[in-house]
This record gives C-alpha cells, sequence and structure tokens, in this order.
C-alpha cells in the first residue's frame, strides 16, 4: 500500500511537471492568425489565447506580411481563403522574401491536392476544418519543438559557423564567445545576412515578452558586437546601420576586403543611407 501510494505521487509531481512545461512551451510561443475578419477568426483567437499562447491576428496577406517583415513570429497559422488573395500566394510571397517561418494551413478542403500544394510551397502542416481544438494546439506544440530543436543547431554561411548551444561564432581557428544578448542580436542578423533587419525586429527579439526599452539600445548593442566582430574577424563580417531604419550583416570576400582597407568610411546625410562598421565609435 504504501508502495502503491509512492508511485502515485511520483506520478502526480511528474503529470504536474509536464502541464506546467506544455503551459511555459505556449506562453513562449508567438502566434500571427492570417484569416479574414470573421467571426471565425474572433473565436479562434481568443480560443488560442485562453489556451496561453500569444496570438497576434491579421485580417489580410498585406497586413500579415507587413507584421513579419517588422516582427517575428512563431507559427503562422493561415487559411487558404483570404480576402483579395488565397493563401498559397501569401504563402510564395513569404518564401519569396525567404520569412521562414513555419506555416500551419487551414482548410474546408481536404483535397489531396490542396494538402501537396501547401507543402510544396513550404506549409509544415495542414488541418482540414472542421477540427477539434485540441488537436490544433497539439500540432501547434509539435511544431514549435521542433523549432527549438531547430534553433539548437549551428548555422553556418561564408565559413563562418554560429554554434548557438555554446554562443559562439568560429571560423578557420579564430573564435568569439558572445554574451546571451550579443548572441541573439547577432544570430537575427546572420539568418537574414545580407537583407535590412528593421529595428522593430531587433527589440522584439532581444527583449520579446519584456518591458522595451528605448531603441537607442540597439546602436549600443551594434556597437559592441561591430567591435567585437572586427577584432576577432576583421573585415570579414560587417554591420551596417541604415539610419532609423535597422542593420545589414554582410560576408565579405578577401578582394572587397582588400578595397574597403584602401578607403575610408564616410558619413552621408539622408536617413536611407549606409554606413560602414567604424562610425558608431
Amino acid at each position: 500500500m504504501l508502495l502503491k501510494d509512492k508511485q502515485n505521487g511520483v506520478e502526480m509531481r511528474y503529470g504536474k511537471k509536464m502541464a506546467q512545461a506544455r503551459m511555459q512551451q505556449k506562453e513562449n510561443m508567438k502566434i500571427l492568425y492570417v484569416e479574414g475578419e470573421t467571426p471565425e477568426q474572433i473565436g479562434l483567437t481568443e480560443s488560442l489565447r485562453d489556451d496561453g499562447f500569444t496570438v497576434n491576428a491579421a485580417g489580410s496577406a498585406e497586413i500579415a506580411l507587413d507584421f513579419l517583415g517588422r516582427q517575428q513570429a512563431d507559427l503562422v497559422i493561415l487559411t487558404v481563403n483570404l480576402p483579395k488573395t488565397d493563401g498559397f500566394r501569401f504563402l510564395e510571397q513569404m518564401r519569396l522574401f525567404q520569412i521562414t517561418t513555419p506555416v500551419l494551413v487551414l482548410s474546408e478542403s481536404s483535397e489531396v491536392s490542396l494538402k501537396t500544394r501547401s507543402f510544396e510551397l513550404g506549409a509544415d502542416d495542414f488541418v482540414t476544418k472542421p477540427f477539434e481544438f485540441e488537436e490544433l494546439s497539439a500540432r501547434i506544440r509539435a511544431i514549435g519543438r521542433r523549432v527549438r530543436g531547430q534553433a539548437k543547431t549551428s548555422i553556418s554561411a561564408g565559413g563562418f559557423l554560429l554554434d548557438r548551444e555554446n554562443r559562439v561564432m568560429k571560423t578557420q581557428g579564430n573564435r568569439l564567445v558572445l554574451t546571451p544578448t550579443e548572441y541573439e542580436f547577432l544570430e537575427l542578423l546572420f539568418r537574414h545576412r545580407g537583407s535590412l533587419v528593421p529595428r522593430e525586429m531587433i527589440l522584439n527579439r532581444l527583449y520579446a515578452g519584456k518591458e522595451e526599452p528605448k531603441e537607442k539600445i540597439i546602436d549600443v548593442y551594434a556597437h559592441r558586437l561591430r567591435t567585437k566582430l572586427k577584432k576577432a574577424f576583421g573585415r570579414s563580417i560587417l554591420l551596417e546601420t541604415v539610419w532609423g531604419r535597422g542593420i545589414v550583416l554582410k560576408l565579405t570576400s578577401r578582394r572587397n576586403i582588400d578595397l574597403l582597407e584602401q578607403r575610408s568610411p564616410q558619413r552621408v546625410s539622408g536617413s536611407n543611407q549606409l554606413f560602414f562598421n567604424d562610425d558608431l565609435t
């Protein structure tokens, strides 16, 4: 009897920990729900929020793309039928703009051709309406687990390797250790290398769920990171600031490095101009 009571106690504690872990995962997931402004959209948005997820609703593809250009989401829930366009076109545009956010497609049709097209365009899951909310919630959590697993792996490009587990950047014998905030900042820029990362997206990545500081903190971290990168890797990796808009990370070839060494940085007036990485000294 005593042994059985002990087993029941262990099971209760284990079950409690599992429930806490599931709730924490939900609270950490940011979802963008893309569907026309209908009672169904309002209802599902409220249900997801009640279930612990952070949800932003977009009533059109245009609004959704604007949101993804400024902020990050862990998952996009996409309805096939959207105002003025369809979900497939929106999914094509997402991937064209190199937005790699996972997508779960909702459709009233269960036709194999629609499922096939969704997956070919880069969808991660497909759910047919009507559905049980518990199943949808479970599928969302499953995608979240996959995303977190992928986030732990290293990413590489241009001879650089970014190691999330150890928070280091490596290349040909050089090794740069980063603070947690520096790593999150650099990984965001590295994943979008060659493209402008808006200031709002940077703030959202560094301070999601927290009280956001003044935007000036971006310049502080950019200067600190820029200095460390230059000391470790020279001009083979550059952070260029577009004043008032965001930051671009560029991996520079040996030939371009030689040209840069012959050219002194210049400050150009205008909010849309780029500056070399010595400007914030």
